[in-house]
């Protein structure tokens, strides 16, 4: 792909995913795919201020690698969902150290998402995966390993399923403890994250 001569058909694909961010109105009125294909994005992805009334999908090909540094999402009112689907995370959001973080979001939907590269303990206060202000997240196939903290969810509604799991973390999930002194909510719905539990603020894990 090519960031000067793409457009971001299938014929002539822009060479980043920022670019085809960037090629967005904020004002979206109808649907929009953006369409990853196999390959290592080392880039943090920004995805601020988008409103309108249909869905936002960031998608990994399908049966293709894709590696991307990080995505930092921040307000976002879409009249359906932010999705984030099919990829691999393996860095982090500047000085947050997140690998995602999503703050002030209406509803998102994360799936076939993993963050597992190794982070040496006490190099963060925030999570791996990171929810903020967000109103409502669904959350399935997501495996998050090797992190100081895994999840981290603090004035958002977080709903997990039995397909989301990870190993060898400090802490598994946070709702609430952490940064902001405000609660947050976890509905597990069977999650597996190794690590401790810590709630705070007000916030509950059930």
């Amino acid at each position: 792909g090519s960031d000067t001569t793409g457009d971001g058909s299938e014929a002539k694909p822009f060479l980043t995913i920022q670019k085809a961010l960037n090629s967005l109105p904020h004002l979206l009125l109808a649907r929009v795919i953006i369409r990853v294909h196999e390959g290592t994005y080392d880039e943090i992805v920004v995805v601020h201020w988008f409103t309108g009334t249909e869905n936002l999908v960031i998608q990994g090909a399908a049966g293709e690698t894709v590696k991307v540094r990080s995505i930092d999402v921040s307000y976002i009112n879409v009249g359906g969902n932010l999705a984030i689907e099919n990829m691999e995370l393996t860095g982090f959001v500047g000085g947050i150290k997140s690998s995602l973080s999503i703050k002030a979001c209406t509803r998102c939907v994360i799936s076939h998402v993993t963050c597992t590269t190794a982070v040496a303990a006490g190099t963060t206060g925030y999570g791996a995966v990171r929810f903020e202000t967000t109103h409502c997240a669904w959350v399935d196939h997501l495996t998050v390993s090797n992190k100081p903290i895994a999840l981290d969810v603090c004035t958002a509604t977080v709903y997990l399923n039995n397909t989301v799991t990870g190993e060898n973390n400090t802490v598994g999930i946070r709702s609430g403890s952490g940064y902001g002194q405000h609660g947050g909510f976890v509905q597990k719905g069977g999650a597996s994250i190794a690590g401790e539990e810590q709630k705070g603020y007000g916030g509950q894990i059930w």
